[in-house]
């Protein structure tokens, strides 16, 4: 499915995976930054006990995982990253990450 909300038709995904079942990450590349980033995305706050869409900050479950997923790719992937460029985190490797660093999973995809 390509976008048409966004710019998200011109993002290069590089790699993806889960660390949990509310939690994924997705390493691409942008045409408005040079290097790699990777996004980590949650859809549960353990410290609230709740759950988030992009449209809603307090969910009693959680939001459906497809049109999560398709909102984060048009809207947090698919468009510049205008202030979040200035609170990146460059791990050891020099990829960009937004907000924290998490842990690499197995397999080294935080590596490549």
């Amino acid at each position: 499915m390509t976008s048409t909300a966004t710019e998200g038709w011109r993002i290069a995904v590089e790699d993806a995976w889960i660390e949990d079942e509310w939690t994924f990450v997705v390493v691409y590349r942008s045409p408005y930054f040079d290097g790699r980033l990777a996004l980590r995305r949650s859809t549960y706050d353990p410290a609230d006990d709740t759950f988030a869409s992009m449209y809603s900050p307090r969910l009693p479950t959680a939001p459906n995982p497809v049109d999560y997923g398709r909102d984060v790719a048009d809207y947090d992937i698919g468009e510049p990253l205008g202030s979040v460029r200035d609170h990146l985190r460059v791990d050891d490797n020099g990829m960009h990450w937004w907000g924290s660093t998490p842990t690499p999973p197995t397999g080294g995809h935080a590596s490549r």
